[in-house]
Order: C-alpha cells, then structure tokens, then sequence
C-alpha cells in the first residue's frame, strides 16, 4: 500500500506541476493580452484625438473658405453633376431676391426662374426660346460663356466651367461699368 500510495502521490505531484506549467502560461498570456489591450486603448485614443482635430481643422478650413466666397462681389455656385445646386455665395442667391433657392435645386430650374421673375431682358428672343437656349449650352464643351442683359439695365456676364469629377463651377460677373463703357466708345464719332 506504501508503493501504491508513493505512486499515486508521484502521480499526483506530477499532475499538480503541469497545472502550475499551464497556470504560469494562462497568467503570461493574460498578461500579455492585457498589455496589447492597453497599447490599442492607447492608440485608439491617439486616433480619436487625431481624428477630432482633424475635423476641427476641416470645419475650420470650410467656415474660412465659406467667409471668402462671400466677400466676392461676383456671383459663384457649385452645381453637381447632375446640375443640381451643391452651394453659392450670397451674391449668387441675391440674384434671385430670395426666393427660396436651397442646395439641390436644378440649374435649369434658376434658369427657368430667372426668366419666369422677369429679370432677364429677352431682347426679343421668345423667353421659351432663351430659356432653352441658355440650358442647352451646358451640353457644350467648354461650356460657352454668355453675357445677358438684366431686365434693370445691368448685365452679368455667365461663365461656367466643368470640373475634373463633373462637377460645375458658375460665375456670374457684373459687368454693367463695361458695357457702359463699351456703348460710350461706340457713341463717339
């Protein structure tokens, strides 16, 4: 029973060595696990931080570059591909004495709106006729710029450009103080 016992306890001590091999090797790896855990805590704060100061940036950039685009005197739009109204700066939307003109709306439809307000001097075309007309032009490439006479007796001059993506950039510039000048330099002898 003494060797049986001796062997048992043998037995036993070995099993309870490999439970302790097997424990010190768990505790490594949670040990282990618990470091890289806290190095992605770490760097997953870095990121966020980054990641909001990256968009500060951003945010800030937008509000300079939207402080910008309205201090210019001349009308500027940005139109999707589609022509639908993406943003324009106050002079553009002043245009069209506040009638509601928001992001989406169709480049045909300011058009039609314009002529349909009274605002353009048709100068005798049929306002059905400048209407199409001034929309088809967009189908051209480059895009060909137009001069109009407003109906106040004011001109803009209207030039659109197609950007990389198919996106499309409008200006509109008074250019009132040259046609005046213009008609001054015809009128002399």
């Amino acid at each position: 029973k003494t060797r049986e016992l001796f062997a048992a306890n043998e037995k036993l001590a070995i099993h309870a060595r490999s439970l302790s091999d097997q424990i010190v090797e768990q505790r490594q790896v949670v040990h282990s696990a618990r470091s890289e855990a806290e190095e992605l805590k770490g760097q997953n704060s870095r990121f966020l931080h980054d990641l909001e100061r990256a968009h500060t940036s951003a945010v800030m950039a937008e509000r300079r570059l939207w402080d910008s685009i309205n201090t210019i005197r001349d009308g500027f739009a940005v139109f999707d591909s589609k022509l639908r109204l993406v943003m324009a700066n106050h002079a553009y939307l002043a245009f069209f004495s506040g009638e509601g003109i928001a992001a989406g709306t169709s480049y045909s439809d300011l058009i039609r709106l314009a002529a349909d307000m009274g605002l353009v001097d048709f100068q005798g075309e049929p306002p059905a006729d400048w209407v199409a007309r001034m929309i088809a032009r967009l189908d051209d490439d480059p895009v060909e710029t137009e001069t109009v006479k407003l109906a106040n007796g004011s001109w803009i001059r209207l030039v659109d450009r197609r950007a990389r993506d198919g996106d499309m950039v409008s200006l509109v510039f008074d250019i009132t103080e040259q046609m005046r000048i213009w008609a001054a330099i015809e009128a002399l002898p």
